[in-house]
């Protein structure tokens, strides 16, 4: 019921910019006035199978099997505090031990009470490391004269096969969909710098996002960045077409951001708009002072500026740059960051085998190899500019600029042929190992590596289909 009311409110929101709880409300009471009911989706369950949940969980349920696991002590009674583990100062929770252990015992009177006919207990008697445990009190409260406490011993082979299972679940292995169905998303591939980046991160990451294409959700910060590209974008247009040419007010630069905040609203919740809006304001206000006096030196500027498909020894390479600063002899080329800034994507390759270079460094290199492909001039690309749009933790700005060695487009270049050729030959896997990782997690979770039983149980179950 909870997730039918929660999808309503998710369908309604994505219709206007902003959802109001008064709006919400008046949606809900034209819906009970005219006995509209909403149709609960309700979650599917197998009579047959196993339910896995909790004592919570259980409350209005019956099963005729029930079996409560892990009965101990420290599972039920000496549990610290209450949510986040937090502990209560020991006045207070002398105070209160009684109420907690009545809690206790009401919730395992909950858990007992939904087996219709057979209820089964179980506790281990040691932990992992052999340490003794005990079991909760609640167990000998409830036994009578005709129960006793059956000690069960697990076979020894059991447990290593238990534990083997276990195991599946922390060396996760991605299943890929079909070869045919891969090499059609590929047909049209071209490797920007961005998917270059992520390839050489994470390949898992890789294939969820770019080959998958799962949709990601919006964020905050994805759409404060794209205000302030948007807002930049503008008044760098403006003086491009000043006559005489010349630079627009610092009000004009935050005007647009804020074009550009309503442009990304869906982004941001009512708060997270406003406070984002007066961070952005004060990022431009402290932008604009420390470098509108360098703006007018360039004689033109190119703005978000799509590059044409071109190739780079036969692998097809594509992006769009910020912005292009355009001099009478050479070119620069300039990329916004917004967020916190990380001096180690900045860095170039050491030399090592496994230093592949910081992710910034390698796009501005990119940027170089999408532009001495371009045949629709003849710029010369002399550096480029990492413009890190906020201010550091030290109230600092901080800018990185990059010349161009050619023994670095060659590694990057090296990196590009490499990665396109993987990427064609379906190789996605292993991921980056990151335990922050969504898609690292997500296999692991959720894709298990097959053991040599399960191999073997497929080649058997083969081999009985042939003969059959």
């Amino acid at each position: 019921m909870i997730n039918t009311f929660f999808d309503f409110v998710k369908n309604e929101a994505a219709k206007i910019k902003v959802l109001s709880l008064k709006e919400l409300i008046r949606l809900l009471d034209i819906l009970d006035e005219n006995k509209l009911e909403l149709p609960v989706n309700r979650v599917i369950s197998n009579e047959q199978g196993l339910h896995f949940i909790t004592a919570h969980g259980a409350k209005g349920l019956e099963f005729e099997h029930v079996f409560i696991m892990r009965a101990n002590r420290d599972q039920w009674e000496n549990k610290k505090g209450g949510n986040y583990n937090y502990s209560l100062p020991p006045t207070l929770s002398k105070s209160i031990a009684g109420g907690e252990t009545e809690d206790d015992r009401r919730l395992m009177y909950v858990a007992i009470t939904r087996a219709k006919n057979y209820l089964y207990i179980s506790y281990p008697t040691h932990s992992d490391d052999e340490k003794e445990l005990e079991p909760s009190r609640f167990i000998s409260e409830v036994l009578s004269q005709e129960n006793e406490v059956k000690h069960v011993e697990i076979p020894e082979e059991v447990s290593i096969e238990y534990k083997a299972e276990l195991m599946r679940y922390q060396q996760g292995e991605a299943r890929l969909i079909d070869d045919e169905l891969i090499d059609k998303v590929l047909e049209n591939f071209k490797i920007s710098a961005t998917s270059l980046n992520k390839y050489l991160k994470c390949k898992l990451a890789f294939y969820f996002e770019n080959i998958l294409r799962v949709p990601l959700g919006r964020s905050a910060s994805m759409g404060f960045g794209n205000a302030i590209h948007y807002g930049l974008e503008l008044f760098f247009a403006d003086i491009n077409q000043s006559i005489p040419r010349s630079i627009g007010s610092v009000s004009k630069l935050t005007d647009y951001f804020i074009k550009g905040m309503d442009n990304y609203k869906s982004h941001f919740t009512a708060q997270e708009f406003e406070n984002y809006t007066k961070h952005g304001i004060n990022v431009l206000t402290d932008y604009y002072t420390e470098y509108h006096n360098e703006w007018l030196a360039p004689r033109k500027y190119e703005l978000e500026y799509n590059m044409p498909i071109t190739e780079y020894q036969g692998v097809p390479i594509s992006g769009k740059l910020d912005r292009i600063n355009i001099y009478d002899d050479h070119i620069s080329v300039t990329d916004y960051k917004t967020g916190k800034y990380d001096s180690k994507k900045l860095n170039e390759p050491s030399g090592g085998d496994d230093d592949l270079g910081g992710d910034y460094w390698r796009q501005i290199v990119f940027y170089r190899l999408l532009l001495d492909g371009d045949k629709r001039h003849d710029w010369v690309m002399n550096k480029g500019i990492m413009d890190f749009v906020e201010k550091d933790g030290k109230d600092i700005f901080r800018r990185k600029e990059f010349s161009i060695a050619s023994f670095e487009t060659e590694i990057v270049g090296k990196q590009l042929v490499d990665a396109y050729q993987n990427i064609k030959n379906h190789i996605f896997t292993p991921g980056c190992g990151d335990e922050k990782c969504q898609w690292c997690n997500f296999v692991m979770r959720n894709m298990p590596a097959k053991t040599t039983t399960d191999e073997e149980e497929s080649e058997e179950n083969l081999k009985m289909n042939i003969d059959i």
